[in-house]
């Protein structure tokens, strides 16, 4: 519990600092699948191969960010990793990218400009970071393949990461996302399921599907929202209701950042105290605090919490998606304050078969039990 507190604020932290092309990939590739694993970590990583021969990563699925990348050798200084660390010169179809290449000046900020050997480094971050050189590869998700694709090979890399990681696959979007490079053939849409691991009807269940390029249909729809200039996506909240409570969002508390890299929720303060009081009357019974986060027995049953968005649609949160276990013997709310940033965290995400339309503008929900999905 304390270590993911400790990851998803520092996920927020980075979330706050960055809020401050195409090659001719198979004209007939129109859709991509691959699984998704829930680590101890309450994180969720995808199943990528990489390089020629295939070499298997499993990368964070992360919607918040714009580059992807794995750890690569020689390694500086890297975190532990139980797979194999990718070596490059290795992979037949691995190229380099030098400085002045297009994906190159797509960097931006993320240029490493303290060095000047001619290729294209890269440096991103705060305490959680990334140093190499952008390079391109081919991805192989289920049974099919696209080449060309630019990420970093990460040399000097630094953070909390699980053992079971490799890196980072970057669903922002933007032109140098794994989305952004694949918006020609798969259009800027994806449909992801994230297993209950903990409180679901299959708690031992690790695997669910994430695919690409499927227009996403679900039984609750609103409107994707994009803030200038920025590569995250959002919605809006119109209001948090817990039975006879009703909890108005206002201003710009009101857009909530989808994450998938954020174990937690995050509300602003004024609403986060209210909802707190409305959950312990609510729930009857004496809660009581670990670290100053409020937490019950583990079968203390929990009221539901609705979303309602603002074009008029509800979104029903249960226990799942609202609290995490501490131990064995104690669960604690996966929700906190925070008077910068609404995050809309992958607890809260939990068994919806979830559709992305970038170009429609459009997020879908669809209740569903994600051990067993199957995606269109």
């Amino acid at each position: 519990m304390e270590r993911t507190i400790s990851r998803s604020s520092s996920r927020l932290s980075h979330l706050k600092s960055i809020m401050k092309l195409h090659d001719n990939h198979s004209a007939e590739t129109t859709s991509m699948e691959t699984t998704m694993v829930a680590s101890p970590g309450l994180s969720y990583l995808m199943e990528v191969y990489v390089g020629t021969p295939p070499v298997k990563q499993m990368m964070y699925a992360d919607m918040g960010s714009s580059v992807s990348w794995i750890q690569c050798l020689p390694c500086e200084n890297c975190f532990h990793q139980a797979l194999p660390i990718f070596n490059p010169y290795a992979s037949a179809s691995s190229q380099i990218l030098l400085d002045s290449e297009h994906e190159c000046m797509l960097l931006e900020d993320k240029r490493d400009l303290t060095k000047s050997n001619g290729v294209c480094n890269y440096a991103f971050g705060g305490n959680s970071y990334t140093r190499g050189v952008l390079f391109k590869e081919t991805y192989t998700l289920g049974p099919t393949s696209i080449t060309h694709v630019a990420l970093g090979c990460g040399h000097d890399n630094v953070g909390q990461y699980e053992q079971q990681c490799t890196g980072i696959i970057g669903l922002a979007d933007s032109p140098l996302s794994f989305i952004g490079q694949t918006d020609a053939f798969l259009h800027g849409r994806f449909t992801y399921c994230l297993v209950s691991d903990q409180f679901g009807s299959n708690p031992d269940a690790r695997t669910s599907k994430i695919s690409f390029g499927h227009s996403p249909e679900g039984t609750i729809s609103t409107w994707l929202w994009k803030m200038r200039n920025k590569p995250n996506y959002y919605i809006i909240l119109k209001s948090f209701i817990i039975g006879d409570t009703v909890i108005p969002m206002g201003g710009l508390s009101a857009n909530f950042m989808l994450d998938t890299g954020s174990t937690l929720s995050y509300l602003p303060t004024k609403a986060y105290e209210i909802l707190v009081d409305a959950l312990i009357k609510r729930i009857g019974k004496r809660p009581f605090y670990v670290g100053g986060e409020l937490c019950y027995k583990i079968n203390t049953s929990i009221p539901i919490i609705t979303l309602q968005f603002d074009n008029g649609p509800e979104l029903v949160l249960s226990k799942k998606n609202t609290f995490i276990k501490y131990d064995e013997n104690k669960m604690c709310l996966a929700i906190k304050p925070d008077d910068v940033l609404s995050i809309l965290g992958n607890r809260a995400q939990i068994d919806f078969s979830i559709g992305i339309d970038i170009h429609r503008r459009m997020v879908s929900f669809d209740p569903t039990d994600c051990s067993t999905h199957v995606m269109p």
